[in-house]
């Protein structure tokens, strides 16, 4: 493994750390709060979770069938999600700094898991 792809990934470890975080945070912030169609907020951000601790336990070895193909598909909807958050707080009335922080550090996240699952994809034969 080169030096790049090391780094890319050790990067990528904290990215999904906090994305856990932040979703987590996210999930208990949203089930206190519980403002309109907090339900469907909740199961996005338990996806936002689920899918940090996906890819931490990927760099940290464990290999299942078909797995790549599933986190690249979540790396593609994190990348979206984080995309659409930082341009709907953008142009959002009240303006939310967290949102920017989490939407940017979840599409670099995605965008990561994209280059980190793709190397293995098309090395794998």
């Amino acid at each position: 493994m080169d030096k790049r792809h090391l780094l890319l990934q050790r990067i990528l470890m904290g990215l999904c750390v906090f994305g856990a975080a932040s979703g987590a945070w996210l999930c208990l912030a949203e089930n206190i709060l519980r403002h309109d169609r907090y339900q469907a907020r909740t199961l996005m951000d338990g996806g936002i979770v689920a899918l940090s601790l996906l890819t931490m336990a990927f760099l940290f070895g464990w290999r299942q069938r078909g797995l790549p193909w599933i986190m690249a598909l979540g790396a593609v909807a994190a990348l979206y999600l984080g995309a659409s958050a930082i341009t709907h707080t953008f142009r959002a009335l009240h303006f939310e700094g967290y949102v920017i922080v989490i939407g940017t550090a979840l599409a670099a996240q995605g965008a990561m898991t994209l280059a980190v699952v793709g190397r293995l994809l098309i090395h794998q034969d």
